[in-house]
């Protein structure tokens, strides 16, 4: 999700990869996408039913928060 790879992020979607794993800093693909700016990747990892918007990393921050920061 970092990378903005949307092709390589909808694969492991479509093989069942978790969208709720995290980094040491707490931060899931939907925070690093975001933080990145990786529209593609967002909208990839929205069509997926799992994907949990709420969920904060070690500061206390969304995804949402990393997309209006961005």
């Amino acid at each position: 999700a970092v990378m903005g790879h949307q092709a390589c992020v909808e694969g492991l979607l479509q093989h069942g990869s978790s969208l709720l794993v995290q980094d040491s800093r707490g931060r899931s693909p939907m925070h690093l996408a975001a933080a990145c700016g990786h529209v593609g990747v967002l909208r990839a990892l929205l069509k997926t039913p799992k994907t949990i918007l709420v969920l904060k990393d070690n500061c206390g921050y969304t995804p949402l928060h990393w997309a209006c920061y961005n």
